[in-house]
């Protein structure tokens, strides 16, 4: 079984990767850097949420082709983008490690994906599709949409708003769509702590398909708990598994306990990292997929 491994990965990366010491690669003298591009209404309220969490060397990019939309973005660096021909201009932007953020089913985003993950085929993609009441119409446009970026993207992170509104109970649906915002940002920390993994050479590959789950608790073991019990079917056909720890940093004993209990959920030794926070403990588990 591989042996779990531990590192501090830089202050300036503030993700620490906990578990039984182990050697590890050198590590680089800075942290890499990742830039996140928040794409249409969706991406962009995802990215505000994002913004508070971040620690480290982060480009968060705003970009859409409605002026009052991105009035509202938090992020220093907005690009109002006229019309597909204008998407070149995003990039730069996207010649390092970088996560386009934006929502599927019709308008900016959905075309902005496409395009984007073609002509920047390194960048990894967290989309979210609709909610049921929205339409079939643009469900259909989500559908056709994700299988494009499946074929395109480097690592496809999707997040199903449906699902989330199943599973939140009886709320309204701003609390709904509030609930999806945070739901996204936390992913998207996590696959921005899957890359600068990957850059250390700790992650051995972060192509293909990844699914995410999201939760809170009371403490760090309890995130964890509900964050894996969503992942029983995605277990089966896992490749890795990271789990993201944000909140307080777990005891070196829950620490061990929790890489166990992931380990008899999918017979992989996983990643647990940990970045400082605050509010709730929140666990993010992102299960990469095997092709």
């Amino acid at each position: 079984m591989p042996i779990s491994r531990r590192a501090f990965l830089t202050a300036a990366s503030a993700v620490t990767l906990l578990g039984t010491a182990a050697a590890l690669p050198s590590p680089a003298p800075s942290a890499p850097s990742v830039a996140v591009l928040g794409l249409g209404g969706a991406g962009i309220s995802a990215t505000n949420r994002l913004l508070p969490m971040l620690r480290g060397p982060v480009e968060v990019v705003a970009a859409d082709a409605d002026l009052p939309t991105l009035r509202a973005s938090l992020a220093a660096d907005r690009l109002l983008v006229r019309g597909e021909a204008e998407l070149p201009l995003l990039l730069p932007r996207l010649a390092g490690h970088s996560i386009l953020v934006g929502g599927l089913g019709g308008g900016f985003a959905t075309s902005a994906l496409s395009t984007l993950s073609r002509r920047a085929p390194s960048a990894a993609a967290v989309v979210t599709t609709p909610f049921w009441f929205e339409g079939r119409a643009r469900r259909r446009v989500a559908h056709v949409a994700l299988a494009s970026l499946a074929e395109s993207a480097q690592l496809l992170v999707p997040v199903a708003l449906q699902d989330l509104l199943l599973t939140s109970g009886r709320v309204p649906l701003q609390g709904a769509v509030h609930r999806a915002d945070q739901v996204v940002a936390h992913v998207v920390d996590a696959v921005r702590v899957a890359l600068v993994l990957h850059a250390r050479g700790v992650l051995p590959s972060v192509a293909g398909l990844a699914s995410p789950s999201v939760a809170q608790g009371s403490d760090p073991v309890e995130a964890v708990r509900a964050a894996a019990a969503q992942q029983d079917q995605a277990f089966a056909t896992a490749r890795s598994v990271l789990v993201h720890l944000r909140g307080s940093a777990p005891s070196p004993a829950d620490a061990h306990d929790l890489e166990a209990f992931v380990r008899s959920r999918c017979g992989l030794d996983p990643l647990l990292s940990h970045s400082h926070g605050e509010g709730s403990d929140t666990a993010s588990v992102l299960v990469l997929k095997a092709a």
